[in-house]
């Protein structure tokens, strides 16, 4: 177990109280002003992740045995911080993004990040840069910390999975975002891979829960005329800016302007542009990380509407976690469409096998109403595999 502190102030009562740094990490705090008081500690066992020090305090901390990790993020020119404390928020990522000038995503934090991983994605003959890996990975590690966190503020987690080519304006939209925002009503908090069609669905229907019914269609109807993100992934961004704007006159879901919800994108599908309705942002660069955390941290539940393989993905890492019961609960699973997972891609089927004579078996519902899946998984709660 370690101690995460954010400010000098608290490593110095860290210290105060225990006059030992034992298991306690510091990241990106500025020291340079701290050099007498650094100067005092014994920095055995503790660890300091882009610190940044005087001459006379780095020496003392590396004599008395602390660990300091180098500034990684302006040895490389990043443009991300590898060691954070926090998800991303939308203002964040998209810093830089002019509504009026679509194209201006490719300026956006969000957007140099994906070019500069592009860059450096490595090929067979050609592998990421060592300390472009490392800072990755540290960055990976940092969101999962800062992920569990937040989490522990939410128990109930349902994910909401679906391909990212749903167009918004047709039916199936509507119902997720319904589907979300009633969910979010019930007091659990709506996960998504964060991208575009089903998952923004998701996180609009979540972000509207505070709000009346109508503004569901007055949302969709300012999103109808960018209906896809292939078509002008500036543009179809631009639109979800006009809905914040609408809606509750802001440029950010995190104002407290609407409900919160959680996004789980990838760089690794970065050309894909992050919807901007979620409120808390998980992003990776190991899209591996990223699709096994997403399915394992949502525990009360996965609804999967009609995707294509990237859906089936998820939905056999679901079903396995729930088989083995690796995450210590078996949790309820809902194919939404029920022509379509038994027709059209039919893993019903391979689902109905796999549960016979176990726990999963029980917990899995085919519905083609989002008024039963809410009834379904407000009655069905996650079951201990060791029942």
């Amino acid at each position: 177990m370690y101690i995460e502190t954010r400010t000098p102030a608290e490593l110095r009562k860290q210290w105060e109280r225990d006059h030992s740094l034992d298991g306690v990490v510091c990241q990106n705090l500025d020291l340079t002003g701290e050099t007498e008081f650094v100067l005092t500690i014994d920095a055995k066992g503790a660890v300091f992740l882009g610190c940044r020090f005087e001459p006379p305090a780095l020496e003392h901390v590396l004599e008395t045995c602390g660990l300091v990790f180098p500034r990684l993020s302006e040895h490389l020119d990043l443009p991300f911080q590898p060691y954070r404390h926090s998800l991303y928020m939308v203002p964040e990522l998209m810093a830089g993004f002019d509504p009026k000038r679509p194209e201006s995503f490719a300026d956006t934090v969000d957007g140099q990040i994906y070019t500069r991983f592009q860059k450096y994605r490595g090929t067979d003959d050609q592998p990421t840069p060592i300390l472009e890996a490392l800072a990755q990975r540290i960055h990976d590690h940092a969101i999962d910390d800062a992920l569990y966190e937040f989490l522990l503020e939410h128990e109930h987690v349902v994910g909401i999975m679906g391909g990212h080519r749903m167009v918004r304006g047709e039916q199936a939209y509507w119902d997720i975002a319904w589907l979300a925002r009633e969910l979010t009503r019930s007091n659990m908090l709506v996960a998504t891979g964060g991208g575009p069609g089903a998952m923004e669905a998701a996180n609009l229907g979540a972000w509207l829960a505070p709000y009346n019914d109508h503004a569901l269609d007055v949302a969709i109807d300012v999103l109808s005329p960018s209906p896809s993100f292939d078509d002008d992934p500036g543009e179809y961004i631009a639109h979800g800016y006009k809905v914040l704007d609408r809606i509750a006159g802001t440029d950010s879901p995190n104002d407290s302007a609407g409900a919160p919800s959680l996004a789980v994108p990838t760089w690794f599908y970065g050309h894909e542009p992050t919807n901007v309705f979620s409120t808390h942002i998980a992003k990776y660069f190991a899209n591996s990380i990223r699709e096994d955390g997403l399915v394992g941290i949502a525990t009360r539940g996965i609804v999967f509407a009609p995707g294509k393989a990237g859906t089936v993905q998820e939905i056999f890492q679901d079903a396995t976690q729930n088989y083995y019961g690796t995450c210590k609960v078996i949790s309820p699973m809902v194919l939404f469409g029920v022509e379509y997972w038994t027709k059209e891609l039919p893993v019903a089927q391979i689902l109905d096998r796999l549960g016979e004579g176990k726990t999963m078996g029980d917990l899995v519902a085919l519905e083609d109403e989002p008024e039963q899946i809410v009834e379904f998984l407000k009655k069905q709660p996650p079951v201990d595999a060791g029942d």
